[in-house]
């Protein structure tokens, strides 16, 4: 969303969470979150995981999810 950082973002789930995500790539650079999720990494627990840490880095920058 506009007024977020994606890169603090990105930080901030990787020190609080020990998630790794990635930025966009060219055109998409700060546009979109790349996120891998197969195979066990795609069962329901861990995707409400990873959900409720974006929910929680995006209210750390100030922005209501």
């Amino acid at each position: 969303p506009d007024g977020v950082d994606d890169g603090a973002l990105l930080a901030y789930l990787k020190d609080e969470y020990s998630l790794e995500i990635a930025s966009g790539l060219g055109d998409l650079e700060g546009e979109i979150l790349r996120i891998g999720c197969m195979g066990y990494s795609a069962r329901p627990q861990n995707i409400e995981f990873l959900l409720a840490a974006v929910e929680d880095g995006l209210d750390a920058q100030g922005f209501e999810a």
